[in-house]
């Protein structure tokens, strides 16, 4: 069906950051500059503060509704917006939603759907087990606890560490997205990909090879770092 009316939805997971409004207009921004570029009338918006692991999500569900209705897509910035989750991102495309994301654009494999539902799904937990180091190390050194400040939280060493990897992600996502976008989504072939045009890993040893649990691994810290607004969205 070929759908000419778009409802945004955005989401934002904490109350700050609500409160702020910054992710918000961000995501907003995205969806508008996409809406215009692929000609679609925004006839709402709809905002949301909430887990993106949270089914029970009255406003995303409403705007579904609403979309359905009004022969509308709902347009994201990213899949991660809608959920956090597998399963969910599973059933709406079982439900056959009319979603869509920013980041993938209107025409989009499934399987890299799934994929990044995946990978969003890992990186909720690699974001929940850098927040417990960071107030394992602050208790440990008998800090007040409070909202966790990573360069206060971790050591020196750690710390460098952690940046050194951001630094790597940073340098080789260009070359990875570039490769997903030749239709290499399972990360076997992006591995693959990565190996025959000679491009190095983070250990830089000679003889080094990508495999597809360091591309995940790499994908998942991309995710964390457009979290943290280092990655734009858009």
């Amino acid at each position: 069906m070929n759908r000419q009316n778009a409802i945004i939805y955005t989401r934002v997971s904490t109350e700050k950051q609500n409160k702020s409004q910054l992710g918000v207009e961000a995501q907003l921004k995205a969806c508008e500059d996409f809406c215009k570029r692929q000609g679609l009338n925004v006839i709402d918006v709809r905002s949301e503060c909430a887990s993106g692991a949270d089914d029970n999500r009255p406003v995303l569900h409403k705007a579904i509704r609403d979309a359905r209705k009004g022969d509308a897509y709902v347009v994201v910035a990213r899949l991660c917006r809608l959920s956090r989750k597998v399963s969910m991102v599973s059933k709406l495309m079982e439900q056959q939603v009319p979603f869509v994301t920013v980041e993938f654009g209107m025409e989009v494999n499934p399987l890299m759907l799934h994929i990044f539902s995946a990978v969003y799904q890992e990186q909720r937990a690699y974001i929940s087990q850098r927040t417990k180091e960071a107030l394992a190390a602050k208790k440990a050194r008998g800090e007040k606890l409070g909202n966790p400040n990573w360069e206060e939280g971790l050591s020196t060493g750690r710390m460098e560490n952690i940046k050194r990897a951001d630094a790597f992600a940073l340098e080789t996502f260009p070359i990875i997205d570039g490769i997903m976008r030749t239709g290499a989504v399972t990360y076997q072939a992006i591995a693959d990909a990565l190996n025959a045009r000679g491009i190095r890993t983070r250990s830089k040893k000679p003889g080094s090879q990508w495999h597809p649990a360091t591309v995940k691994n790499l994908m998942m810290r991309v995710e964390a770092l457009k979290e943290d607004g280092v990655i734009p969205t858009d």
